[in-house]
């Protein structure tokens, strides 16, 4: 019985070691010695209203996981749905009456890493001339298989920023 435990808080203690992760194949190691320097936070430098527009393209990205059909949500594509204008919903396709929003990023999968804001420029809103109420963001979803590029076109309706459009960068 103690050779089992002490088997067992082994293989845990070396799993935590590890980070985590598994060890067929990885290419992980323990890193000793000095601590390493802390990243600074990327986002720190964010205006308020870039921190606006970065929460209305969270709202998508929770929105394109709950459409998953594994991860079903249909209140979550609701709030997703909602970061959208009219001329934006417009865009979505539909499969089997619903919105499929990996449909309008053009894949047939949910990003396993995650994504990333590269950029965010507010600009001047072609359509009324306002300054500020339009904005470019250049988000980049990572996948195992490689990153995918996708710029949206968000623009700013009652004082919230909403998905006007997206197009496919190369």
């Amino acid at each position: 019985m103690l050779v089992v435990l002490a088997v067992t808080v082994a293989v845990v203690a070396y799993y935590l070691l590890r980070g985590g992760e598994q060890t067929g194949g990885s290419e992980a190691e323990l890193v000793t010695g000095e601590p390493q320097e802390v990243i600074e936070n990327p986002y720190a430098d964010r205006t308020e209203e870039e921190d606006r527009i970065a929460w209305t393209i969270d709202q998508f990205y929770t929105g394109l996981f709950a459409s998953s059909p594994m991860n079903k949500d249909d209140e979550l594509v609701a709030i997703a749905m909602s970061v959208f204008t009219e001329g934006g919903r417009a865009m979505i396709p539909e499969v089997n009456g619903e919105p499929h929003l990996a449909q309008f990023l053009g894949v047939q999968d949910f990003p396993d890493r995650g994504y990333e804001i590269e950029s965010i420029t507010i600009r001047e809103n072609e359509a009324t001339g306002e300054t500020g109420a339009a904005a470019d963001v250049r988000v980049i979803f990572k996948y195992s298989g490689g990153d995918i590029s996708r710029m949206f076109l968000l623009t700013k309706t009652d004082g919230e920023w909403k998905i006007d459009g997206m197009s496919i960068e190369e």
